[in-house]
């Protein structure tokens, strides 16, 4: 088994130009920067298991994953007891192409969207082919995987496409 650690950072920078007023012409910065690690282990902040995979997604066709059977970066069967980050990307670049995530019929995992929610994943662009992405950063003991909340539901609606999927946990 490998050892597993974790570190997710975000650099958003904006920035805007007022065209009249005082500050006309004054380019403004304004930046964000969200952080996020886990150190390897079992604890309250830490992470022990590391899974991808890339869903190819069949028009009509939902695919569920249950959490508690994947595999890990090098082939191993992983079951994780807790997610510690999710990062979902949808690879198609078509408008419209929208990946609904959450609900499963059975035993779905509440910890994020709740029993019965959903998220939607959507498409990048031609422009910006890696723009569709949702990160969920979920620190501490919150999003617990048991067998009644372990599976994840993808939905592709009438299109195909494949949804990157990265799960990080213990």
């Amino acid at each position: 088994m490998s050892v597993v650690s974790a570190k997710l950072s975000t650099n958003l920078t904006l920035s805007q130009t007022p065209t009249s007023g005082f500050l006309a012409g004054q380019g403004l910065i304004i930046p964000e920067l969200l952080a996020v690690a886990f150190a390897n282990g079992t604890g309250s902040d830490a992470v022990n298991l590391i899974s991808p995979t890339t869903l190819n997604l069949v028009a009509s066709t939902p695919q569920t994953i249950d959490l508690t059977s994947l595999l890990d970066i090098q082939g191993n069967a992983v079951s994780f007891s807790k997610v510690q980050l999710l990062l979902l990307r949808n690879n198609a670049t078509t408008a419209g192409f929208n990946c609904t995530v959450g609900n499963a019929a059975s035993n779905a995992f509440s910890a994020i969207f709740g029993a019965t929610g959903m998220v939607t994943l959507y498409p990048g662009t031609a422009t910006n082919p890696f723009g569709g992405f949702n990160i969920y950063s979920i620190p501490g003991n919150v999003a617990a995987v048991d067998s009644t909340h372990k599976n994840l539901k993808f939905d592709p609606g009438s299109n195909s496409f494949t949804v990157d999927v990265l799960i990080i946990g213990q």
